[in-house]
């Protein structure tokens, strides 16, 4: 009787521990990719959104200067008059507000400082002052970013808005 050995092929146990571990790392080089990946989509977000509230809100002021007759400044307010219309602007320290008759719209942004101008002269005080510019610094991410508008009156409507009651 011959015995025959047949011999299999087959991986040795150091081979097959190679192969795990090799597994083991790319499976955690994968998910570290991953994760990474997953943390800067995170942060573009957050970046995405703050600069997204600053630009909604400039946007708004822009369209607001175009469309409105004057501009009125006081304290931390700024209103655009239209016709009958009305469009404020409250500015508080972490949020700035736009009331346009029962509608409110919040922008949830940090507004450091408020000023304006008419005619180059800084407007202070507390009565509705006309204004021909405003500028606005807000608070993005830790940056203080100007929002700039300007307003130009033709000089009828000038001589209507500043003429001396009698």
């Amino acid at each position: 009787m011959s015995i025959h050995q047949h011999k299999l092929q087959a991986f040795t146990i150091i081979e097959t521990m190679i192969a795990l571990v090799l597994t083991a790392l790319t499976i955690s080089f994968v998910y570290a990719g991953i994760r990474f990946a997953q943390r800067q989509g995170d942060t573009m977000a957050q970046q995405l959104e703050s600069f997204g509230e600053f630009n909604r809100l400039h946007r708004a002021l822009q369209a607001d200067t175009k469309r409105s007759g004057e501009i009125r400044y006081r304290d931390s307010e700024l209103s655009f008059l239209a016709g009958d219309r009305i469009i404020e602007y409250v500015l508080g320290d972490s949020l700035c507000i736009r009331h346009e008759g029962f509608i409110a719209d919040t922008f949830h942004i940090r507004i450091d400082s408020v000023a304006s101008w008419y005619d180059r002269s800084r407007l202070k005080g507390t009565t509705g002052l006309l204004a021909d510019q405003a500028a606005l610094y807000v608070q993005v991410r830790g940056r203080s970013l100007p929002i700039t508008i300007y307003k130009q009156y033709d000089a009828a409507t000038l001589m209507q808005l500043t003429q001396i009651k009698e």
